[in-house]
């Protein structure tokens, strides 16, 4: 067998978008970047001669717990494959707004905290977590938490079980 022969390159990126009030100035651009990476990333991989056998985004939109309704302030999409679900991507994509969100700080260690547990490919591939934000992070050691706090992240920085 010859070395590389049928092993599957996969990547699986993982986009944390800040999606609070403040990033209205410049959430069509991050829309914008989300939506046409793939086609600059197998432009760049032909160029080097590279071919990626699988590709699938997820992408996490965060707000703030502490000031938003449980159901906005962290909207996970499902990994996509983007050669047979591009359109759920783009869809979901499209669909971000930027509102909510109290003062600064916002939620992005959490959204962090869940894209590295993320569901990832196995077998040959690169695992990427690319966080967009215009505001610094809630300690994890921000307390109380609100009810609607999610069980599967870490409430403090010792609790590294769950990071």
């Amino acid at each position: 067998m010859v070395a590389g022969q049928g092993v599957k390159y996969a990547v699986d990126l993982v986009m944390c978008i800040d999606g609070t009030g403040s990033m209205h100035p410049i959430i069509d651009q991050v829309k914008s970047e989300g939506l046409t990476f793939y086609s600059k990333l197998e432009v760049k991989m032909e160029e080097k001669k590279k071919k990626v056998d699988q590709i699938r985004v997820k992408v996490i939109v965060f707000r703030d717990y502490y000031a938003d309704e449980p159901d906005k302030a962290m909207v996970c999409s499902d990994f996509c494959d983007l050669r047979s679900q591009s359109s759920n991507y783009t869809n979901f994509v499209s669909d971000i707004e930027a509102d909510g969100g109290g003062d600064e700080p916002e939620n992005g260690l959490e959204a962090l905290a869940l894209a590295i547990n993320s569901n990832w490919e196995t077998g040959q591939q690169r695992q990427v977590i690319v966080i967009y934000t215009d505001a610094s992070a809630y300690s994890l050691d921000k307390g109380p938490k609100p009810s609607h706090y999610p069980n599967n992240i870490a409430k403090t920085l010792a609790d590294r079980s769950m990071v």
